[in-house]
């Protein structure tokens, strides 16, 4: 279960809670609601699956920062990437 804490699309969306490859698509639609995100801010985040890991990767490629985001989940960011090349 996850939770925007923050829907007013000022330039920022705060997610929390356990995000898993189900819920991407929702969270893709409160982004494309927000024309004018640039940061998802993931203090709030628990719990990560793969996909979302992968998911966050391409949201950070295209512009959008990633604050405040779990050591663990930056690191498995960063391993994601590593393995692509």
């Amino acid at each position: 279960m996850w939770r925007i804490e923050q829907s007013d699309c000022r330039a920022k969306l705060e997610l929390s809670g356990r995000i898993q490859a189900d819920d991407i698509a929702g969270i893709q639609a409160e982004m494309k609601r927000c024309s004018n995100l640039r940061v998802l801010n993931l203090k709030g985040v628990t719990l990560v699956d793969v996909a979302v890991v992968r998911f966050l990767s391409a949201v950070e490629r295209q512009g959008i920062q990633l604050l405040d985001s779990p050591a663990y989940v930056h690191e498995w960011i960063g391993r994601e990437r590593a393995e692509e090349r």
